[in-house]
């Protein structure tokens, strides 16, 4: 939780908001990014973005997460190949995977190393944002005071 300044005509008020749940978006295909970014930063979470291995590496060195939704084929490498090392670096932030990867062994694989879930591509917006949301109630749920 953090603090907001609310202002009326007199004085400071301060109000208790709830934190946005942070979410890393990485995909190589610019429509999703932008679909699924803006449709959740409408929804009130945080969105970064990243279109590769690379700059998700970056990303998650400097910032934290709550969730990242991770495509697998990306122009520098597999992502199948991170997912247990991000679930080792990032015990908390859960893992979605949102792939056209139509093989069954893909999944079980993604499911082995620590994927929290898997969908394959075109996943809506609205499944998205349940599918968030879901993982988020569950982490709330499993978190020391809740």
């Amino acid at each position: 939780m953090y603090c907001h300044p609310w202002t009326d005509r007199t004085r400071h008020v301060w109000k208790l908001e709830p934190m946005k749940p942070h979410i890393l978006l990485v995909d190589d295909e610019p429509a999703i990014l932008f679909g699924y970014s803006r449709y959740l930063s409408s929804a009130g979470y945080h969105v970064e973005e990243s279109t590769c291995l690379a700059e998700a590496k970056e990303k998650l060195a400097h910032l934290r997460f709550d969730d990242v939704v991770l495509d697998l084929k990306l122009p520098d490498g597999n992502a199948l190949v991170c997912i247990d090392g991000l679930k080792r670096d990032y015990p908390g932030m859960m893992i979605i995977v949102v792939t056209a990867e139509t093989d069954a062994e893909v999944r079980k694989e993604a499911i082995r190393r620590g994927a929290d879930d898997f969908h394959l591509k075109p996943l809506g917006l609205d499944d998205l944002a349940r599918c968030l949301q879901r993982r988020l109630r569950k982490s709330m749920v499993h978190k020391p005071g809740h």
